[in-house]
């Protein structure tokens, strides 16, 4: 009976994150690739920005939020799990606009630094928003 409980818990945390990744960043992509013939890296100024920076900026700061959001409890750690999987995706585009082009261009640096600044950004906000719900228990 306590290994049905438990196995319970670990599917809720899962499908918990699931939804999360949908709703969030499966909206940010929904909307940058709305327009399959648009290329927003080969773009400048506010097109590139708008599209490619605050888009997916926006869809790692909600993912965090509603990874929080979504759990039964202990939202902080179901926070710092979101956190790591955005942090991986991060780097790891980093690191391949870094392959393809041989550095990273200033467009690309601001970009990430942005995102790392969303998902600080939704760690904060889940913080104050559920400390007093479950944060740590």
């Amino acid at each position: 009976m306590a290994l049905n409980m438990s196995l319970l818990k670990v599917l809720k945390w899962i499908i918990a994150f699931i939804l999360a990744g949908i709703i969030s960043l499966g909206t940010a992509a929904f909307i940058m690739h709305f327009d399959k013939n648009a290329d927003y890296s080969k773009t400048e100024g506010i097109n590139f920005y708008l599209m490619s920076v605050l888009v997916p900026a926006a869809g790692f700061f909600f993912f965090i939020f509603l990874a929080s959001r979504f759990v039964p409890f202990k939202k902080r750690n179901a926070a710092l799990i979101g956190i790591s999987i955005s942090l991986i995706f991060t780097f790891l585009g980093a690191y391949q606009h870094y392959l393809d082009d041989g550095s990273l261009a200033v467009k690309y640096f601001i970009r990430y630094i942005l995102f790392i600044v969303a998902i600080m950004s939704g760690f904060l906000f889940s913080k104050y928003t559920f400390l007093n719900t479950r944060w740590t228990s």
